[in-house]
């Protein structure tokens, strides 16, 4: 199956148009409705829905449906397309703001449930199968203004982690802060100030996400995810040196900490014991100076990747192991010191300072290639390909083709593989959406 979609000139001009949709609408519900617009649900009338606009579309792409007695509770508002049902972003009396659902291609009826009302869209939906790039998030302005999500600004997103109810957590070092996008909400604001918080990672259920800390005295923060995420802060007692640059948890939900320099320790989640398990071997990674390491979990083989922009390769390590020596640590991709764009055989592939990666649902890896500005995979047979972008970078979304994106940090994966990414240099989040 070929990696990208190859998209034909009818279906890149919907494309275009569909970007200016999603610009157009969230406008649309921030201006001030009439009166008749702020009431709520009748149940003794009925649910009448009149449009959809747009009328076609591929997954991900915001809507608008009209109509009449949807109420303003969202939580009480059911719209289906066929039997898939949709995210519904804003609920107004006489129209409803959602995102189109990952459908099969070709037309679907239109249903909105609220209560025990329901109403159909005379006419058909017609969904497109096609992959986009998107921008969720940021304005591209440099800079650190929460607010709503396309409006709010950030200096430089470095490292990403998503759970399973539309949540992205953001870590930037410049800003020195961790801030949370929401994208039911379409909001971005601040959860932690003042905090030298590096790379971040989510217990198997998402309660907990394990933030790694640049500090002599604190090793790690753990936010509690469940309700008001409440911050626990996890002492440097093991005295690593510079703290944690990043975390990673298997699938029982012991937590790995990369130490910026080159320390591992392991947290066993059932004794809650922390321990230092190894050090990463200096040939590796060099004299370990100035070294940002990401780190992520592959379930389908039980291993710890990590990859080391200062040397431009990734390697990886069994985390069935409980220790670690210099044998254990092997070589996943890339040549030792040696920058390129080489596609191929992993071990035959080059790299210019790989940071982020994350695996989805099938296994396969997702990295961001930082300085060639391009998103790279590696599949199950251990073939490196460019996924999206190009060498030059730059800011475009659109089609697998036509995005572009400079100098992307970090990555990650929703339950449901969005793929979502930190684009430095675009001050940016992004999104990838894959049929």
């Amino acid at each position: 199956m070929a990696l990208k979609e190859h998209i034909q000139a009818p279906l890149r001009k919907r494309l275009k148009r569909f970007c200016l949709y999603s610009l157009l609408f969230p406008l649309c519900f921030s201006c001030k409705d009439s009166d008749s617009t702020e009431e709520q649900f009748n149940p003794n009338n009925p649910v009448e829905v009149t449009a959809i606009i747009p009328k076609t579309g591929a997954v991900a792409l915001p809507l608008v449906i009209h109509g009449k007695n949807f109420g303003n509770d969202k939580s009480k508002i059911k719209v289906l397309f066929d039997d898939v049902q949709a995210q519904v972003i804003t609920a107004k009396n006489e129209h409803l703001y959602i995102l189109n659902p990952r459908q099969t291609g070709g037309e679907h009826t239109v249903k909105v449930i609220v209560e025990d009302k329901e109403g159909i869209l005379n006419e058909k939906f017609d969904y497109i199968v096609t992959s986009s790039v998107s921008t969720v998030a940021g304005s591209g302005e440099y800079n650190d203004n929460d607010g709503s999500a396309l409006e709010a600004s950030f200096p430089g997103p470095e490292y990403l982690s998503v759970d399973d109810k539309g949540n992205i957590f953001n870590s930037e070092y410049n800003g020195r802060r961790l801030r949370l996008i929401s994208l039911n909400e379409r909001k971005v604001t601040t959860l932690i100030e003042n905090g030298d918080v590096f790379g971040s990672y989510f217990s198997p259920d998402y309660s907990t996400l394990y933030i790694g800390i640049e500090s002599s005295s604190t090793l790690a923060n753990e936010l509690d995810c469940t309700s008001s995420f409440i911050k626990t802060v996890i002492p440097n007692t093991l005295e690593m040196k510079y703290g944690a640059a990043s975390a990673a948890v298997d699938s029982q939900g012991n937590v790995y900490y990369i130490g910026y320099a080159g320390a591992i320790a392991k947290k066993d989640i059932k004794t809650g014991k922390l321990a230092i398990i190894g050090e990463i071997p200096e040939e590796l990674v060099g004299d370990y100076s100035g070294i940002d390491y990401y780190a992520a979990y592959n379930p389908k083989d039980n291993h710890v990747y990590i990859s080391s922009r200062k040397t431009h390769i990734i390697f990886r390590f069994d985390a069935s192991q409980v220790s670690l020596e210099n044998g254990d640590f092997e070589l996943y991709a890339g040549i030792f010191e040696h920058t390129g764009h080489n596609n191929g055989d992993r071990l035959q592939a080059t790299f210019d300072s790989p940071k982020g990666m994350a695996f989805d649902s099938k296994g396969m890896m997702y990295i961001a290639d930082t300085n060639n500005n391009v998103i790279r995979i590696i599949n199950s047979e251990g073939k490196v390909s460019t996924f999206i972008g190009n060498s030059e970078g730059g800011y475009k979304d659109g089609s697998l083709e036509e995005a572009l994106f400079y100098h992307p940090y970090d990555v990650t994966i929703s339950p449901d593989d969005f793929i979502y990414v930190a684009d430095y240099g675009n001050h940016r989040i992004r999104c990838i959406a894959i049929q």
